[in-house]
């Protein structure tokens, strides 16, 4: 993991069109400067992706979870239940990503099930989109980052980083949590860091200081 430092203004920061914008919105500029494609997500498209490919089993009619048919989310959603109640279902979706049988599924519900009010879930992502990144994680790492959510929901539905940035045709994928000066990572940011470094997916730490120079330091 690195920090990267992107010195720029003392306190409005001017996108490339010389606009006002947020830190995150300069650093996705800066970002695509270096040749990514990338959108500003935060933790919808890690729910996202979650809900899209385990949509099924979400919706699972166990006993208790869904009095009616109008929930956006089982009443068990963020529980410990969650998990062992589906633990079977769960494994074996999880061991199916891993192998590689994703992309289509991800089309499927999104197709089917768009607009239908879900948790975690946000339409404004493009399924296109949603597919690409998930392509470029790759089977064990979306698989990894789905299992944290599966057994985790309620800690780790907040704290994953700001920026989503990859690459089609090299199919290189990087996340970047952006602070601004005086800004300080959360405990769940740290721990989505650690999650994520343990997964083997790149990821940094962009901050965006007062000045106009920028340096990457490894961490």
């Amino acid at each position: 993991m690195r920090v990267r430092n992107i010195r720029r203004g003392p306190s409005v920061w001017d996108g490339s069109d010389g606009i006002p914008c947020s830190v995150e919105q300069l650093a996705l500029w800066r970002y695509r400067e270096l040749g990514y494609t990338g959108i500003h997500s935060e933790n919808t498209l890690a729910t996202t992706l979650f809900v899209l490919l385990f949509w099924d089993i979400v919706f699972c009619p166990l006993p208790g979870v869904l009095d009616t048919e109008y929930q956006s989310q089982p009443l068990d959603m963020g529980s410990e239940s969650f998990y062992f109640s589906r633990r079977a279902m769960i494994e074996q979706r999880l061991a199916e990503i891993s192998d590689g049988h994703f992309v289509q599924s991800i089309g499927d519900v999104y197709e089917k099930q768009h607009g239908v009010e879900c948790v975690g879930v946000s339409w404004d992502l493009p399924c296109d989109q949603l597919q690409t990144i998930a392509s470029c994680l790759g089977g064990q790492r979306l698989s990894a980052i789905c299992r944290v959510l599966a057994t985790e929901y309620r800690l780790k539905r907040s704290g994953f980083p700001d920026l989503c940035l990859w690459n089609a045709q090299t199919k290189h994928i990087l996340f970047a949590e952006v602070k601004g000066p005086n800004d300080k990572l959360s405990e769940t940011q740290r721990d989505w860091l650690d999650i994520l470094v343990t997964s083997k997916i790149d990821v940094e730490v962009c901050h965006v200081r007062d000045g106009d120079a920028r340096d990457t330091e490894n961490v």
